[in-house]
């Protein structure tokens, strides 16, 4: 019986999935009928920030399947390209900023905010409205000319914080335990589940680089909003932005008012309609604008995306893997017009295996006289580090987020759990003493514990010897500075890790100088194809499972508490030795 209802289940699966499918195609071909009034007209670009902005245009992976349009994740590059386009296009009359909470990284806003100021060289206005906004959020609309704020509005200025989940007293009432071998006295990765604070080290480090973030915050607010230091310092300890009143008094705002008073300002600053306004999303703005690609066909810079965890084998979109990657790299290779190659890294790492594959795919072209430059993004730690370390020369954004120089292997024991708390035993029968090596039932025998010592400092070394040869240091030098411990972009130039400060445009003119070409094409990797109806049949066989629906609900109800399940999940389930960011950043 339970065969058949799968069957039925099954059938009926296909039956919904094809259904839908026509009227997908239904809707495409009404789409086609569309005349061009549809396509953005006069109006404002309109900016809120409120999903993830990838390196890449599309490079992040789907999400379960729904019936609302999944967002199109245009990505930091393109982002920063329409914005540019949009300073000569005449049906852009200025831009609108409406951001109220914004999943992304510091240096991916750094470089949202500098492209915003440039454009306002074209004399358009750009115009903030806040009802409610976070902390980054308001660093962006800053920016802005003039901002107005709802008369209950908020602004969540309260300085930069950091606080770690750690697990191990609720593993040990459950009999579990986590036998951690890290190399590196900041690798702190593990802290989670090895100890119930932060440690010495782990605090020393990170009081640092947030207080260096703070100053590179406090630096964008000077310029945008001439707020001194010590001003911001007392909003922050007083949380002055809790009110519109306060917020106005306190020069972080310029006028309250309602959205549609807004909307009068900015017909004021436009001379459109405050009544019959045209936003233009930016995806909007995106699938309606031809950004050229100009440059000699006979020479191209080939601009490398690596951003997301690094994972074995992975191929998803947003992943880095030694599968995908040493495809990506030999194409490049083999193609004779590729003169020189940017890594544009925005990774906290993963596994070292990967890491190591790649940076051997770097060395690889530099042996065919390839230069090679690499770009940080929000992080370029650990294995994020590890690709790009033997590249010619290296970028990072003054708070991009590198080193973590170290690695660390987890392995899992489950011998009380089992034995005391659900009363199951194993036994075994072996023809060598290791048969049964690192098996969780059993106490790890002294020899277990020597080899994965011994494995995980050996991968250490091999990384200090890497960064040794690519950064042209001795390797006592670059233990110094590496021990797992995070650097600033700005303090890792200070001490060798990093080259100059710059974004991917100076990387890749960089490059260009390097290789002694001035007419060139720019080529991404990887390609995103957007392979849709895979994409489709797999999210309707995802949308059924337990697990999927509960992350859903849980990402709805309480954000924190799904990233921090979610990143708990993946520390407790990475496998082999890991180079991976000791913590994660709530923005």
């Amino acid at each position: 019986m339970t065969f058949f209802k799968s069957v039925l289940s099954s059938c009926l699966g296909v039956f919904l999935a094809f259904i839908l499918i026509i009227l997908v195609f239904v809707g495409i071909s009404s789409a086609s009928f569309l005349s061009s009034e549809t396509k953005p007209k006069l109006g404002l670009l309109y900016l809120d920030l409120s999903e993830i902005v990838p390196e890449l245009t599309g490079n992040i992976g789907s999400s379960s399947f729904s019936l609302e349009a999944q967002p199109n994740y245009t990505g930091l590059q393109e982002l920063k390209k329409l914005i540019d386009h949009a300073k000569t296009d005449d049906n852009v009359k200025g831009i609108v900023l409406d951001i109220k909470d914004t999943p992304n990284g510091a240096s991916t806003l750094f470089e949202i905010v500098k492209s915003l100021k440039d454009f306002k060289e074209s004399k358009k206005p750009v115009l903030a409205y806040i009802d409610n906004t976070s902390q980054n959020g308001y660093m962006v609309s800053s920016v802005a000319d003039q901002i107005m704020m709802n008369p209950n509005g908020e602004i969540g200025l309260r300085g930069y914080g950091m606080m770690v989940p750690f697990v191990k007293d609720a593993a040990d009432k459950l009999g579990i335990e986590f036998k951690i071998f890290y190399a590196g006295n900041f690798k702190s990765a593990t802290e989670s589940l090895r100890r119930t604070d932060i440690s010495p080290e782990n605090r020393l480090q990170s009081r640092e680089f947030l207080a260096e973030r703070m100053d590179v915050f406090k630096q964008i607010l000077f310029q945008n909003r001439k707020l001194q230091s010590a001003k911001l310092d007392s909003i922050m300890n007083n949380i002055l932005g809790r009110s519109a009143k306060l917020s106005l008094s306190n020069g972080l705002v310029d006028k309250i008012g309602y959205r549609p008073d807004f909307h009068e300002l900015i017909a004021s600053k436009t001379g459109l309609d405050a009544d019959d306004l045209n936003y233009i999303g930016i995806d909007t703005y995106a699938a309606a604008t031809i950004l050229s690609n100009k440059g000699s066909f006979s020479n191209k810079i080939a601009v490398v995306y690596l951003e997301g965890d690094i994972m074995d084998g992975a191929d998803d979109k947003g992943l880095i893997s030694d599968k995908k990657y040493e495809k990506v790299f030999a194409k490049i290779r083999k193609d004779d017009k590729v003169k020189a190659v940017v890594l544009r890294v925005n990774s906290g790492g993963g596994s070292s295996y990967s890491s190591d594959i790649i940076w051997n795919e770097v060395e690889l072209l530099k042996k065919k006289n390839i230069p090679v430059i690499a770009s940080f993004g929000d992080y370029a730690a650990s294995g994020g580090y590890y690709v790009a370390c033997g590249a010619d020369k290296i970028f990072a954004a003054p708070n991009t987020l590198t080193g973590s120089i170290g690695v660390f292997s987890i392995l899992l024991k489950t011998k009380e759990l089992f034995n005391e708390k659900l009363g199951i035993t194993f036994d075994t029968v072996k023809t060598h003493n290791n048969a049964i090596y690192l098996s969780s039932n059993y106490d790890f025998s002294p020899k277990e514990e020597e080899v994965m010592k011994e494995m995980t400092e050996d991968i250490y070394d091999q990384f200090l010897t890497k960064v040794a040869k690519g950064r042209k240091m001795s390797k006592d030098s670059v233990h110094l500075v590496a021990q797992g411990r995070v650097w600033t972009g700005q303090k890792a130039i200070t001490n060798g890790l990093v080259d100059e400060l710059g974004n991917l445009d100076d990387a890749i003119a960089a490059a260009a100088k390097m290789a002694k070409v001035d007419d060139y094409r720019v080529s991404e990797f990887p390609y995103i194809e957007k392979e849709f109806w895979e994409e489709l049949l797999q999210s309707l066989t995802k949308s059924t499972e337990p697990e999927a629906q509960v992350k859903n609900w849980l990402k709805t109800q309480n954000k924190s508490l799904y990233e921090t399940s979610i990143y708990l999940e993946k520390l407790s389930k990475m496998e082999k030795v890991q180079a991976k960011l000791p913590f994660r950043i709530e923005e």
